[in-house]
């Protein structure tokens, strides 16, 4: 739950079909000094999917590297694993890709509620050179890559010139 400034505190709910995530399927009870007040969200009924996988995980995991090409991932790189790790103060933490078996939407346009699930991985892999990240779903019926999300949002490559190192790649 959490509290907002005017004193409502919301409750989220995910929905899980056979103990997966349903990407998309939250309901939100809004309440206000101790009575819920409005709800709303959205619910998949009538899911009879099956949640059983064609593809294994580590076939999942290697789509989805082959779809990130990088002279070098951040899990191959120690500073940045041991970042990881302190940062989330999780001595197992890291930036290797470990694909997590969900029911996410097949089209981002489609509705939640309207027969637009899958079942899939959902795999993040980064890269360090170059820099990018990606959220990477692969149909866990055909091992194909059907969508992907940028985990840098709003950061595009660019280049600049600089005192000692001449024109270099930065990211803003």
């Amino acid at each position: 739950s959490s509290k907002d400034g005017s004193g409502y505190t919301h409750y989220r709910y995910g929905q899980y079909h056979g103990g997966l995530e349903i990407e998309g399927a939250v309901f939100i009870i809004h309440e206000y000094k101790g009575r819920a007040v409005s709800a709303n969200g959205r619910i998949v009924s009538k899911l009879t999917m099956s949640t059983q996988p064609e593809v294994t995980s580590r076939e999942a995991r290697k789509t989805a590297i082959a779809g990130v090409p990088s002279q070098k991932y951040m899990w191959e790189d120690a500073n940045m694993e041991a970042w990881i790790k302190e940062s989330k103060k999780d001595s197992e933490a890291t930036y290797y890709p470990t694909p997590q078996l969900v029911i996410a939407m097949q089209d981002d346009a489609g509705d939640v509620v309207r027969g637009n699930q899958a079942l899939a991985y959902k795999v993040d892999v980064m890269s360090l050179e170059p820099l990018e990240g990606y959220s990477i779903h692969i149909n866990a019926a055909t091992g194909k890559e059907f969508k992907r999300h940028s985990l840098l949002s709003g950061c595009t490559n660019a280049t600049a010139t600089t005192m000692y190192n001449g024109v270099q790649t930065i990211v803003t």
